[in-house]
């Protein structure tokens, strides 16, 4: 005899997929209806427009396609040798486009670091409030990047793809304004380091006869960008150092032991006149310890004046002396940076870009139709 199953059992077991099917029945066709009368949003809330974005962002997606080997061979490189060298023959196999493993290793991040140059808005948001001990990891990335664009400069141009060649010149010599925009010494320093790597491959670029109206123009109007009185940022870097560490030392070092605290964190500062001024700060208590930090203002603010005198080198050597006759206090010798080594760097920068544009000015140019792409 067939097995039979019992009907009310049957409708039971089949009643919970039949109410599974009619709810998603009834829930597609109610979710049409909605889409119908709401309107549709095409991104997310928090979207931010490309001209509105962080290069910051686009600069670090760049830097984390450098391999570590990538950074070491392109530093490697001897530039001074090269200055001549306006053919691929004339080059180590290095630079070439199809022979070149260190080529094809090294090229993921052109497409990002030549965009993020070009955006108008960067922040890489240091925690100043940190003061000395504040982390600043993308300086040494920036670097390498300025020497990977250099580089796959040198590959394009000997290759003929002299407006690529151009634009990547052009980024590593605009960038430096987003990196002085930290405000500080050292970034400023770093910005001078890396755009010099942009001018100076542009001369020797400009001296081979083979850059274009075009490419001259693209690299032109990147030298452009950096402000006439203080390129790098390092004249006004001085006022923001006073007004980053002379707020965050007493805000940071209280008590009665303050000035104790503050050598101990900086006992890696160890030239004779520093580990005295540290020797010389370890009895001070809060108070005293602001109090030098305002005898310290006058130092800034003297260092700033004597940078944009018309004689630099002759009235910073008078702060200098002042210095030493310590009438700026120990806590301005701990902390102020060597104002003749920032004018120096500065003075040289200023010699790369006027050397640049008069290259550029001396340009044989080739025609245009010369530039493979």
């Amino acid at each position: 005899m067939p097995h039979r199953v019992h009907a009310p059992a049957f409708r039971r077991k089949l009643a919970p997929v039949a109410a599974f099917v009619l709810a998603l029945t009834v829930g597609l066709s109610t979710t049409s209806a909605f889409a119908l009368n709401v309107e549709i949003q095409p991104y997310p809330a928090g979207y931010v427009e490309p001209q509105k974005r962080n290069a910051a962002l686009v600069y670090w997606q760049g830097w984390s396609l450098i391999t570590p080997d990538v950074k070491t061979a392109v530093a490697d490189i001897k530039w001074d040798t090269l200055e001549k060298a306006y053919t691929l023959d004339a080059l180590p196999k290095e630079f070439s486009y199809s022979d070149s493993e260190l080529f094809s290793r090294s090229g993921s991040c052109l497409e990002s670091l030549v965009a993020a140059a070009s955006m108008p808005y960067c922040n890489f948001e240091v925690a100043h409030e940190a003061g000395a001990f504040a982390l600043m990891p993308h300086l040494a990335h920036y670097r390498a990047g300025c020497r990977v664009l250099r580089y796959h400069a040198r590959c394009a141009w000997v290759a003929g793809k002299v407006h690529r060649a151009a634009e990547y010149l052009a980024a590593a010599i605009r960038s430096a304004n987003h990196i002085s925009h930290d405000g500080v010494v050292i970034s400023g320093l770093v910005a001078v380091a890396g755009a010099t790597q942009g001018l100076e491959e542009a001369s020797v670029f400009a001296a081979s006869g083979t850059m274009t109206a075009a490419a001259k123009k693209v690299i032109s109007d990147a030298i452009d960008t950096l402000p006439a009185n203080d390129p790098a940022g390092l004249a006004q870097s001085i006022i923001t150092e006073r007004d980053i560490f002379l707020k965050w030392i007493p805000r940071h070092y209280t008590g009665a032991d303050a000035g104790k605290k503050l050598a101990n964190e900086l006992l890696q500062m160890n030239s004779s006149t520093e580990v005295a001024a540290q020797q010389s700060i370890i009895g001070m208590d809060a108070t005293a310890l602001a109090a030098a930090c305002k005898k310290a203002t006058g130092g800034y603010d003297a260092m700033a004046e004597a940078y944009r005198a018309a004689d630099p080198i002759a009235a910073i050597t008078q702060v200098e002396q002042r210095i030493k006759r310590d009438e700026f206090g120990e806590v301005f010798k701990l902390l102020a940076p060597s104002v003749m080594k920032i004018r120096q760097s500065d003075t040289k920068f200023r010699d790369a870009i006027a050397a640049t544009r008069k290259a550029l000015a001396e340009a044989k140019l080739a025609p245009a139709d010369s530039d493979s792409k």
